[in-house]
């Protein structure tokens, strides 16, 4: 279904907290509405005109229905062509939920990818930091900010991850090391998936508590980066 559009300023909005450009289309995260939202400009003759408003909606394909009534979606967003990956580092699925009911809340992070078709911006998924049905300790934790960064590229995305503590292999805890998280856009007849790929935390020897890996990324063509 297409989505909405929505036209106005509010005070505490932090329209501009994060931007993207792909092309004639420009992304504009404003998270200090609860939960959040982000806006689509695209450019015709030379002119710039919001055309669309990405709001944060329950999505509800089971196991990935993601919950929260805290500000920060659109925390990050990135742009490539046709798809757009926004970051909601205080927000949290059902998974979450499930595995983490013991601390009273579940702000693990999430990030929910989007496709332009014919004209309208959908969703088609949300990314979890679930590599497994098991979550854990692989998986995004509790207060870890997943989505936090976010980019896209050519099918590609990646998610920051910059205080969880956890190796690739879900081992060797250090506070705050770092992850990023790989999804690959992927076709299945007419439906298109955004699959988890790879887990990056850094190599055994160099990772050290609070280095934050993932605090910022982004990926290019044949390559993603990863500032230390």
């Amino acid at each position: 279904c297409a989505l909405p559009i929505y036209t106005h300023r509010t005070s505490g909005a932090f329209f501009g907290y994060s931007v993207d450009i792909s092309g004639d289309t420009i992304i504009v995260g404003a998270p200090g509405f609860v939960p959040g939202t982000a806006y689509i400009f695209d450019r015709s003759y030379g002119v710039w005109t919001q055309t669309v408003e990405i709001p944060y909606t329950l999505f509800s394909q089971s196991p990935y229905s993601s919950y929260s009534a805290k500000n920060s979606y659109g925390s990050s967003v990135a742009i490539d062509g046709d798809n757009v990956v926004i970051g909601y580092p205080l927000g949290y699925t059902q998974y979450h939920q499930k595995y983490f009911q013991g601390y009273g809340s579940y702000p693990t992070g999430v990030a929910f990818a989007y496709s332009r078709i014919n004209g309208s911006w959908v969703q088609e998924t949300t990314l979890t930091g679930f590599i497994d049905d098991t979550g854990i300790p692989n998986g995004a934790q509790v207060n870890d900010n997943f989505g936090i960064t976010v980019s896209v590229k050519e099918g590609i995305a990646v998610v920051g991850v910059p205080t969880h503590d956890y190796d690739s292999s879900g081992a060797n805890a250090l506070s705050s090391a770092g992850a990023v998280y790989v999804y690959k856009r992927t076709a299945n007849g007419s439906v298109f998936n955004w699959d988890f790929d790879q887990k990056l935390a850094g190599g055994f020897d160099d990772r050290t508590t609070g280095d934050n890996l993932g605090s910022a990324a982004a990926v290019a063509e044949i390559a993603i980066v990863l500032p230390s």
